[in-house]
């Protein structure tokens, strides 16, 4: 019989561990803080303690943050994202990325698009993302997207003036 602790050894990481898994996409401090709430984030089903360490496991953890990638059609709750920094997609009625943008913010910067009637749009998504890489995963998602309301940033990103 296994429950939902039995972890395999091999899967398990500490948190500066897992951290160096994912380097372009988190930090430390950012999963600290992911774990400092994760009896209400829904993160503490891949979590273990063995004595005084607290081990995450990644294969869970990957699974929880592909859970977790922002679809909301409802308001984000501050408490969900409050200092998370990340890429963040707008997506319109159809399904189809509008917007991509880069925050360190993103619970902020998403709240400052809903109160914006210039652009149309149904739902976001969000990547955690550390901040140093912002700008080139903002890039490569404008450039595979090609969203709609990315068009300046698109021409500035292909005649090479701007540098991420």
């Amino acid at each position: 019989m296994t429950s939902e602790h039995d972890f395999s050894l091999e899967d398990l990481y500490t948190v500066e561990g897992l951290a160096a898994q994912f380097p372009k996409l988190i930090s430390v401090s950012t999963l600290r803080w992911q774990l400092r709430s994760r009896h209400q984030n829904g993160l503490d089903s891949s979590c273990v303690r063995i004595g005084k360490k607290l081990l995450i496991n990644k294969p869970r953890y990957e699974a929880w943050l592909k859970s977790r990638a922002g679809t909301t059609n409802a308001p984000i709750h501050a408490e969900d994202i409050s200092t998370v920094s990340g890429v963040y997609f707008l997506i319109d009625s159809n399904g189809e990325v509008v917007y991509v943008g880069q925050s360190v913010n993103v619970h902020a910067r998403i709240e400052d698009h809903r109160r914006d009637p210039a652009k149309e749009w149904a739902s976001a998504k969000f990547i955690p993302c550390k901040r140093e890489h912002l700008s080139a995963m903002e890039k490569e998602y404008i450039t595979k997207f090609q969203p709609k309301y990315n068009k300046t940033m698109m021409s500035t990103y292909a005649e090479g003036r701007l540098h991420g």
